[in-house]
């Protein structure tokens, strides 16, 4: 089995060099790449129209169980009432990017946003990337883990490119801090990586990077069997909750 734990689908007002990228594009992809499921969500858009898409991408999820739905939304513009209505009705998770949404994700007044989300047992997939410090520095989400030990957190894109051995050592003290491997992982970081960290899942950031350029960089690692198999899916179905 393998399930990603990142992809969109949709277009991207903030690049507008990418072609849109379609549910059919995506499942096509992972037919291909012997993708069980993956946690869809949508590119950067205005406020309303990230509501929107979701919304669409919550309605595909009923229509084929290989898609898990997450909510993307600006945490500076919503209420607490409205993204409590909003995950009530079915969302498997949240995707929030502080450098699209232009907010600092470890201030505290965003606390408000973390403790709706954990109340609702669904993880939190965060954008980080320690070329772009200010919003989006990966060591934001140690600081959010400590905060919220109940909360799922999972820092996209390998730590931002930033796991470094003293943040690793950081990192592996929260049990509900995870590290997806998209895009800033390589072999030889992933070898090193798992010496002391084995809570690493899979994610392709399709359409951006490649779903099969991805799982080759696992399956090129050679890592032992226990290891491949919790990043490809049984750290994923425990973070979100399936069986």
């Amino acid at each position: 089995m393998i399930i990603d734990i990142h992809t969109h689908i949709g277009k991207d007002v903030s690049d507008p060099k990418l072609e849109k990228y379609s549910k059919d594009q995506l499942l096509a992809d992972m037919d291909k790449n012997q993708i069980q499921h993956s946690a869809v969500f949508p590119f950067n858009r205005p406020d309303e129209d990230l509501l929107k898409e979701s919304l669409r991408i919550l309605e595909l999820s009923k229509e084929n169980k290989k898609i898990i739905p997450f909510l993307r939304f600006n945490p500076n513009t919503i209420t607490k009432e409205e993204l409590n209505k909003l995950l009530s009705k079915g969302f498997k998770g949240v995707k929030l990017h502080p450098r699209a949404q232009n907010f600092v994700f470890n201030k505290i007044e965003y606390d408000r946003i973390y403790e709706i989300i954990e109340k609702h047992k669904v993880p939190l997939l965060i954008h980080t990337r320690a070329a772009t410090m200010e919003t989006s520095d990966p060591a934001y989400a140690i600081d959010i883990a400590q905060r919220f030990p109940n909360l799922k957190i999972i820092a996209a894109h390998f730590f931002g490119g930033g796991l470094n051995n003293d943040l690793l050592n950081q990192v592996a003290k929260h049990k509900n801090l995870y590290v997806d491997t998209s895009v800033y992982s390589s072999i030889m970081e992933m070898r090193r990586v798992v010496r002391t960290y084995d809570r690493l899942i899979y994610g392709s950031d399709a359409p951006y990077s490649d779903q099969e350029v991805e799982i080759l960089k696992i399956k090129k690692a050679k890592l032992p069997k226990k290891i491949e198999d919790k990043i490809l899916f049984k750290n994923a179905l425990e973070v979100l909750n399936l069986k």
